[in-house]
């Protein structure tokens, strides 16, 4: 894959809870509610701030909804990240939590490979 580098318009925090908010619709209104109070808790953060411990904020994911679960939301929540930035690749190739860092560098002008 080719490299790309692109300053985006948007702050990433707005990019990330926008993608995390449409991939979250997977459980509906209030299972996403639900799902973002337990990782809040889980992980003392508030929403905008948990693309800054991507770790920690998959593997609340897990402890909530078990691999598998959270195997069908890691993968939505990296599909609509993709979508908003525009971006093509295997979302299989890389991690959740390498995605959310290379598209955080990318929308500050990054390069993104």
């Amino acid at each position: 894959m080719s490299t790309l580098t692109r300053s985006y318009e948007a702050p990433f925090e707005k990019v990330f809870m926008s993608a995390l908010d449409r991939a979250m619709l997977l459980l509906g209104d209030s299972g996403r509610k639900a799902t973002y109070y337990h990782v809040e808790k889980t992980l003392g953060l508030k929403r905008n701030m948990w693309h800054k411990n991507p770790e920690a904020f998959v593997e609340a994911l897990k402890q909530i909804f078990g691999p598998q679960g959270s195997r069908l939301l890691l993968n939505a929540i990296a599909k609509e990240l993709l979508t908003q930035l525009d971006l093509k690749i295997q979302e299989k190739t890389v991690s959740l939590p390498e995605l959310i860092r290379l598209a955080e560098q990318y929308t500050c002008g990054g390069e993104f490979n």
